[in-house]
């Protein structure tokens, strides 16, 4: 179970509430149509880019930590000779 989440002093909530949309626009927008190595790569981009504005956005570590799952690193070992990768990468971060 995640802790509350707490916004940075200073940090407002119009601001954190604009980053957190643009990371969930940008996360939905890793699934256009390239091939699974790519894919993988953007994903890990969007990751890294996501862990380090949600650590400037909040105190609680549960937030970036979340990024951080068994499925980041699975994906974060893919090779070209990784089995169906695709729907792996597809499926990873799941925003709405």
């Amino acid at each position: 179970m995640l802790s509350p989440a707490y916004p940075r002093p200073g940090a407002t909530l119009a601001h954190v509430l604009e980053r957190l949309t643009g990371l969930a626009q940008e996360a939905r927008n890793l699934i256009s149509g390239v091939d699974a190595i790519r894919r993988r790569d953007a994903y890990l981009t969007w990751a890294e880019t996501a862990e380090t504005q949600l650590r400037n956005l909040f105190d609680t570590p549960d937030v970036w930590m979340s990024l951080l799952t068994d499925r980041y690193w699975h994906i974060r070992g893919m090779d070209a000779d990784t089995a169906r990768p695709a729907p792996l990468v597809g499926m990873g971060p799941n925003i709405k």
